[in-house]
Parts: structure tokens; C-alpha cells; sequence
């Protein structure tokens, strides 16, 4: 289904207007239906065009995405560093060491 494609969507305080890859547009009171049951696309023309412009806009000054391109990886300082890892966003390496391997093969079972 639509669901499945990739999306857009704007939203104000109270409405909210999604766009499917294929085209299909959905728009939703997100105040008085949060679960996004009810779509409102053909009750409320002029608003879903007061949305999609801000989309229009949006895509008009966005830098279309390049995976791999454009700005390095941020850097961060050893403060920062530091904190992440105490939270666990980055775990701590383990010490490096080298590898050991057995003086002799292991034997195979009925050997």
C-alpha cells in the first residue's frame, strides 16, 4: 500500500497532511484524532493546499539528499565524547591486545 512508500507531510498546531510516493495524500485533525483515522482529504480542499505549499516550500530550499556526500562526520571533543559514552551511546573499546594463538593445533576429536 501507500503506507509503505516513502512520505511526506506538513503539519500545523492542529492539522496534518501526509504524501505518499504514488500521490495519494492524506490529511488529518491530529487534535480531535490523534489516531489518524479520518481522512480529511476531501472535506477540507483549501487546507491540504495551505499544506502541501508549505511542502512546495520546503522542498524548494532543501539541499536534495546524497547518501555519502556533502558534510564530513562532525567531530566531537573528548568532553563530549566522554559524556555519550558514560550514557552508552558509544561503548567503551576494549583494551587492544594482540591476538594469541595455540603453541600447537588443537587435536580433532578421535585422534
Amino acid at each position: 500500500g501507500h503506507r509503505d512508500q516513502p512520505q511526506i507531510a506538513a503539519s500545523d498546531s492542529r492539522y496534518k497532511l501526509m504524501v505518499s510516493a504514488d500521490g495519494t495524500r492524506e490529511l488529518y485533525d491530529i487534535v480531535a484524532d490523534p489516531g489518524e483515522t479520518r481522512n480529511l482529504i476531501s472535506e477540507a480542499p483549501d487546507l491540504a493546499a495551505r499544506l502541501a505549499e508549505y511542502i512546495k516550500r520546503w522542498q524548494a530550499s532543501a539541499r536534495p539528499f546524497a547518501p555519502g556526500t556533502g558534510d564530513p562526520e562532525p567531530q566531537l571533543d573528548a568532553d563530549t565524547l566522554s559524556a555519550l559514552e558514560a550514557m552508552g551511546y558509544f561503548p567503551k573499546k576494549p583494551a587492544s591486545r594482540p591476538i594469541e594463538f595455540p603453541k600447537t593445533p588443537a587435536s580433532r576429536p578421535g585422534e
